[in-house]
């Protein structure tokens, strides 16, 4: 899902250090308030029998019921990205824009990095084009749009067919009630003094 795959984009920038904010949804579009910025829109969608990618035996597994969830289709999820990034001021005006397509390139790259890392063999990087502004005298910045799509498999599965991110999950399944039990000794004189013990919240029940 799509929300998924903007969490994942997310971390993958922390992880690599790219400081360019990531939205997700059209009403942050042309809203270039960060130097360096991706705005992720849902597009239009295909469907499709499911991937081929499956061996013979996992075929089987999945038509008799050994192994579920079984596939019985394929979305096709398209997308586009909005890209922006600024450089920082040059000295010299006329050297801005190089220093600008230098940012975005190393922003593309990393955004199709992240791509890479979080749907591997299943994304299309269908193209890309420069923002109609770029050419304009004094322009702060530089855009870019690239479009993709993302093969997400159609499961035969029980609602929320196990495709909501952790950042749903409660609302789906309601905010869960569950009593805390600490085991061990906690002895709070030194120096035999211990740290609480790890404990378990138990995950909502559906």
């Amino acid at each position: 899902m799509i929300s998924d795959l903007y969490d994942s984009v997310v971390e993958v920038f922390r992880r690599y250090g790219c400081p360019a904010a990531v939205y997700l949804g059209s009403q942050y579009q042309s809203q270039h308030t960060e130097t360096l910025r991706v705005v992720i829109v849902q597009e239009t969608d295909s469907y499709a029998p499911p991937l081929p990618s499956l061996s013979p035996l996992a075929t089987q597994q999945y038509m008799y019921g050994v192994i579920n969830p079984r596939p019985v289709g394929t979305r096709k999820c398209g997308f586009f990205v909005e890209l922006w990034a600024t450089a920082p001021q040059q000295r010299d005006p006329q050297d801005q824009y190089r220093a600008d397509l230098a940012y975005l390139d190393a922003l593309i790259n990393q955004f199709a990095v992240a791509l890479q890392q979080t749907a591997s063999g299943i994304h299309v990087l269908e193209g890309g084009q420069a923002g109609p502004g770029n050419g304009a005298a004094g322009s702060a910045g530089l855009g870019y749009v690239l479009r993709v799509s993302v093969d997400v498999p159609i499961i035969d599965a029980k609602w929320p067919a196990q495709q909501l991110s952790a950042c749903t999950e409660t609302w789906v399944h309601r905010p869960a009630t569950a009593d805390i039990t600490i085991a061990g000794n906690v002895d709070p004189e030194s120096p035999h003094y211990q740290p609480q013990p790890p404990f378990r919240v138990p995950t909502p029940t559906e």
